[in-house]
């Protein structure tokens, strides 16, 4: 159970970087979340807020696993 929570703590912390540090690389990524998650058009602020959720997200379970 803590490989599965760390396996996804990583892909989340570094899914989550990608978006908040290099929209433009990840920016299909970003675009289908705003589809998903949003009804605005999609724009660079909203990129960097689901990336810093997904920043979190990664964080809080890796400190979970390890601490």
């Amino acid at each position: 159970m803590e490989i599965t929570l760390s396996i996804i703590g990583i892909i989340a912390l570094v899914f989550g970087l990608g978006l908040w540090l290099f929209p433009r690389f990840v920016i299909r990524a970003g675009e289908y979340l705003n589809r998903v998650l949003s009804t605005d058009e999609t724009v660079m602020a909203q990129r960097v807020l689901w990336g810093l959720v997904f920043v979190a997200c990664g964080v809080a379970i890796l400190y979970k696993v390890f601490f």
